[in-house]
């Protein structure tokens, strides 16, 4: 019986933990639907060692390289597979603005358009969409025309695709929901804190940051001066202001800092505290993974991708918006605390009903 080949341009952010969370998470799923090709390009030995990539055929190409590497491939055995699927890019978050932004996804709208003469199934899944400026909205819509599947991760993702006119935009959860990992049975103590020093890179965040030290040393003093504190980072780039909250916070607490970054390998750390409080969706969901309760910290007004993830897991009780007033925000640490086994059931329960969703899913997409 002919398999299926399944084709993943798979360069990321390599420095980001929480890529190669949901990059392992889809890798996982999709080795149960044929032989997988995946391009790596430039992937550091720390990333590899994370998705753990054994029977995986890898490569390390140019995007339009690997895009030709497979039309070559369907050319030279066109009747080895019973179906070419090509993911076109990793999960995450897609949005931007501008020329440069413009001409990259023209490639990539070539590139579709060349698959897709050669009767190659192009998916896109588990990602964030907007806001793109008006030329990339009209492009990402014509992009569709040559895509099977386009699989977004939150509401206000999926509402946003169907203004912009792209009709078969369906649901597929976070990737990092349907993470499998076996928590260490340690006694959970404490808080781990995780924070970016922005919403989107490159944006002036100073009101931003000082709104986020000073909610989150309320929070601190209000509900857990009395616990274990540790502050550490998932993603390269925030080490020093995790490092900034160490300084800050350490003249007022007994708070520790780990210096190294937490990848997949070592992530069992997460294993001894009852809670993550970040602004990082994937610091908050690995938490998750294992066994801790994980509190949002941030504008909830710009900050939409964590916003229309946790309300689509009806966990809004779990977001908690710095423009509030404090006592507010007290009420609300208050009643996580006094409900915390409750809502953790409340997510095992979530995480069990996505992750038999999106096997649903991927059966429909790849045995269709």
């Amino acid at each position: 019986m002919k398999k299926n080949i399944v084709y993943y341009h798979g360069k990321t952010q390599y420095f980001n933990t929480g890529d190669a969370l949901i990059n392992k998470s889809l890798i996982d799923f999709i080795t149960q639907f044929g032989e997988v090709e995946i391009n790596l390009k430039d992937a550091p030995d720390n990333y590899l060692k994370d998705l753990k990539i054994v029977s995986n055929r890898t490569v390390s190409k140019s995007y339009l390289s690997f895009v030709f590497q497979i039309i070559k491939g369907i050319i030279q055995n066109s009747k080895k597979y019973n179906q070419i699927y090509f993911i076109s890019s990793p999960p995450g978050h897609q949005f931007g603005s501008g020329y440069k932004a413009f001409f990259k996804e023209l490639i990539v709208a070539f590139s579709y358009f060349l698959l897709y003469c050669f009767k190659v199934k192009i998916i896109k899944i588990g990602f964030s969409l907007g806001p793109l400026d008006a030329r990339l909205k009209l492009l990402e819509r014509f992009k569709t025309n040559f895509m099977s599947s386009y699989l977004v991760r939150d509401q206000i993702s999926y509402n946003y695709a169907k203004n912009l006119g792209i009709d078969k935009v369906d649901f597929f959860p976070d990737l990092a929901w349907t993470y499998d990992v076996l928590p260490k049975e340690d006694i959970k103590n404490g808080v781990f804190i995780s924070f970016r020093d922005q919403i989107f890179t490159g944006a002036n965040n100073e009101k931003y940051i000082e709104q986020l030290i000073f909610t989150l040393k309320n929070i601190i003093k209000s509900n857990f001066s009395k616990n274990r504190i540790v502050i550490g980072f998932q993603v390269s780039e925030d080490k020093q202001f995790c490092d900034k909250l160490f300084q800050l916070l350490k003249q007022e607490y007994n708070i520790e800092f780990i210096s190294e970054q937490i990848f997949l390998s070592n992530a069992h750390i997460f294993s001894s505290f009852e809670y993550v409080l970040t602004n990082r969706l994937h610091v908050a969901l690995l938490g998750f993974q294992y066994g801790c309760i994980p509190i949002i910290l941030t504008d909830l007004n710009k900050h939409l991708k964590i916003k229309g993830i946790f309300e689509h897991a009806d966990s809004r009780d779990l977001l908690i918006d710095i423009s509030e007033p404090i006592h507010l925000i007290n009420n609300k640490m208050d009643l996580i605390i006094s409900s915390k086994r409750d809502i953790y059931e409340k997510l095992i329960i979530k995480e069990d009903n996505y992750y038999k969703s999106s096997l649903i899913k991927l059966k429909e997409i790849f045995n269709d």
